[in-house]
């Protein structure tokens, strides 16, 4: 076999290699994070079973002080969860930038860019994004 056969057949193996590792990688990182959610779907199914406990012995506690004759002097318990700040969810911690740099290479990889965008819009673009984000932070 000539030298430039075998420098060919050494790309293609370092090629296929190389994706192969790359597409383990990817579903390790996926499988992680599906495990994440996961634990997350978990606690918030405590949650609820909570709330929802806790909303019917506020239900209870009412029927049996209208049986006494009384008027129940806390409001019914979908107003007390409605206000409570964050009952439908505060926003949590932005993503670690492990995490964005892990889902930048996943989209790169299945949409490759293709020709040039000026350095000064690329930092236009962030700057707004981030003045956004300060924005909805602050509120």
């Amino acid at each position: 076999m000539s030298s430039g056969r075998r420098f060919l057949v050494a790309v293609g193996v370092s090629l296929l290699v190389a994706l192969v590792a790359l597409v383990v990688f990817l579903l390790l990182v996926v499988g992680r994070a599906s495990t994440r959610i996961d634990v997350l779907n978990q606690d918030g199914q405590v949650r609820d079973r909570a709330i929802t406990a806790l909303a019917g012995a506020v239900s209870t506690e009412q029927a049996q002080v209208r049986q006494l004759g009384g008027t129940p002097n806390v409001p019914p318990p979908q107003a007390i969860i409605s206000a409570i700040p964050g009952a439908t969810g505060q926003q949590g911690p932005g993503p670690s930038d492990a995490q964005v740099q892990s889902a930048v290479n996943v989209y790169l990889l299945a949409h490759p860019p293709s020709g040039t965008v000026p350095a000064a819009q690329v930092e236009a673009q962030m700057n707004a994004f981030v003045h956004r984000r300060q924005q909805t932070i602050r509120r």
